[in-house]
């Protein structure tokens, strides 16, 4: 089971459904002026906490600004879970407002594995729900750092799901322990405290 500390935000019409959804729900959202500061926040959650951290983006340039923090947090051996929106089907190739698809941004390595992502995919049903479930849990119970980006279109967002996942997640705590404080402020990486 894995149990999602808190979730870093940047919201905007694309992502708000989901955004939506999880407001209502006892996970703690947190909402952020800019995606990039979102990513970071996700990435030093984790380290805080030891739990994966989800961090949320909107579609377009709101993708491409958590980048670096993705990166970071790539580098440094955090467990985060990037979910994005992206245009829908219907609308791909029609210049749709902040239109993410294949004809306007690249999709090798923003949407699929690579340098910054260990996972990564675009939900086009529910259906996929069990396998992203199960890639998502096997990868985030290796030893080390786990990125992920899932990306779903804002229709898929509001549509029912049906499939059920054979992996439980669980909340949480929504603060970190003592040792787990006292871990983040050790020196990591031959930094050193001034």
């Amino acid at each position: 089971m894995y149990g999602f500390y808190k979730l870093q935000l940047f919201s905007a019409r694309g992502i708000g459904p989901l955004w939506a959804a999880l407001n209502r729900s006892k996970i703690q959202v947190l909402h952020f002026r800019y995606e990039s500061g979102a990513a970071f926040a996700a990435c030093e959650a984790y380290f805080a906490s030891d739990r994966v951290v989800v961090v949320f983006a909107t579609t377009g340039p709101g993708i491409t600004n958590t980048i670096t923090g993705i990166l970071a947090a790539r580098g440094e051996g955090a467990k985060v879970i990037l979910l994005s929106a992206a245009t829908a089907a219907g609308n791909r190739g029609r210049w749709a407002c902040q239109e993410t698809s294949a004809h306007t941004m690249p999709i090798s390595g923003l949407f699929t594995p690579g340098a910054l992502f260990n996972y990564a995919t675009i939900v086009e049903t529910g259906d996929e729900i069990p396998e992203i479930s199960r890639r998502l849990a096997q990868g985030l119970s290796q030893p080390g750092g786990f990125v992920a980006h899932i990306s779903i279109p804002t229709p898929i967002q509001t549509t029912p799901c049906t499939a059920k996942s054979q992996f439980g997640f669980t909340r949480g705590e929504s603060a970190p322990s003592q040792n787990t404080i006292a871990e983040s402020v050790r020196p990591r990486h031959g930094f050193t405290r001034f």
